[in-house]
């Protein structure tokens, strides 16, 4: 049996990625381990657990399974070998969302008299549409979190000069990206 720490995650945790063989009644004696993405032979994957590197070429929807052969030897040499095939484990790899992040005033100028105030507009290019709830949380370098929650739009007139404004976006799988806009406004 192959157990995974998740079947489903998000491209940049690829690498953090655990599959761990159990086998039934272990022989004992001579046993080899043998991963395998479909048909393919991973190689390098030879014990009992297969953790893919950061560069993996596992993409979404590829099949791991393991194979086991047990056995007894005399003199070195291999008898009695037995191969067993696991059953596959499907993986699902989300992509983290892509954006941007532009305010209403730093387009055109930089500067901003008190008490005015200034949007930040995280727009969103992947999951538009997509189902479930995307969270934003827009938050600065001073002041911490400023707001949490679906709207993709926050507006603030107390910002200081050279306030860094940050976004998270976090899609409904749990993928997030981070954006920075660096406000560097005159207040007069």
């Amino acid at each position: 049996v192959v157990t995974v720490t998740s079947s489903s995650v998000c491209l940049e945790d690829v690498s953090e990625l655990v599959f761990t063989l159990s086998i039934d009644n272990e022989a004992v004696g001579i046993d080899t381990f043998m991963w395998y993405n479909g048909s393919d032979i991973i190689p390098g994957a030879i014990t009992k657990t297969y953790s893919p590197a950061a560069d993996t070429d596992i993409v979404d929807g590829d099949v791991i399974s393991a194979q086991v052969s047990t056995g007894a030897s005399i003199g070195g040499a291999a008898i009695d070998q037995c191969a067993f095939t696991s059953a596959p484990v499907a993986i699902s790899i989300d992509d983290a969302p892509t954006a941007s992040l532009t305010s209403n005033k730093l387009a055109t100028s930089h500067t901003i008299c008190e008490g005015e105030s200034i949007t930040f507009t995280a727009t969103n290019t992947t999951l538009v549409g997509a189902a479930g709830t995307v969270t934003y949380t827009f938050t600065s370098d001073s002041a911490g979190e400023l707001y949490k929650g679906p709207n993709n739009i926050y507006t603030n007139a107390t910002l200081g000069v050279d306030t860094v404004i940050t976004v998270t976006i976090e899609s409904n799988s749990g993928c997030t990206l981070s954006l920075i806009h660096i406000s560097e406004p005159t207040r007069l």
